[in-house]
């Protein structure tokens, strides 16, 4: 449901280039997650201008990895 949710928000604003990161199976509480890991490097290249998420939760549960996620 959240993928599909997702993938119809990228097709209604006409996100041209969006790519979806997913650590299926894996905990927010765990940072150690490759396709995390992926996201945050391409968000330090400057190749993401835009994040979208089912919710906050299900990208970190941590306050402390939020807070540095969202000074990006």
């Amino acid at each position: 449901m959240q993928l599909e949710s997702i993938k119809r928000v990228i097709e209604l604003e006409e996100f041209n280039n969006a790519r979806i990161y997913r650590d299926f199976g894996m905990t927010g509480t765990n940072t150690d997650r490759p396709d995390y890991q992926k996201l945050l490097l391409e968000i330090n290249l400057g190749l993401i201008d835009k994040l979208i998420a089912y919710e906050y939760s299900r990208l970190w549960r941590d306050l402390e990895e939020q807070n540095r996620l969202l000074k990006y």
